[in-house]
């Protein structure tokens, strides 16, 4: 089999909800990419080009987790891309899928008086 085929994503987009106090490592999404090529050349694994965002992907199995702080009143949201590239050989193909994250409010800030 010739890699002829780029892994699809089964949506464009995929979107998840998670509260700003998500533990580390937790799931909060999962994107899923099939490949139409066979052995080798349908291995897909995932990664996020912006490394600069709190989450990151496992390679293996596209669940999307917390990697850095998230505060709801900074940034109630992130959007952000994930790549599915095959194990092709010589030349590995890829496509790209949109992830939505959604963060809810904690109750996490102190309140305080203004004065006059």
């Amino acid at each position: 089999d010739i890699n002829d085929n780029a892994p699809m994503f089964t949506r464009s987009a995929f979107h998840g909800t998670a509260p700003e106090n998500v533990a580390l490592s937790l799931s909060v999404a999962s994107v899923s990419a099939t490949d139409a090529d066979l052995g080798i050349n349908s291995q897909i694994s995932y990664h996020i080009p912006d490394t600069s965002i709190p989450f990151g992907v496992d390679s293996d199995s596209g669940i999307i987790f917390r990697t850095g702080s998230l505060d709801f009143e900074t940034n109630s949201s992130f959007t952000f891309s994930v790549v599915a590239e095959d194990s092709g050989s010589p030349m590995s193909l890829s496509n790209t899928a949109t992830v939505i994250i959604t963060l809810t409010d904690v109750n996490d800030n102190t309140p305080f008086f203004l004065l006059d």
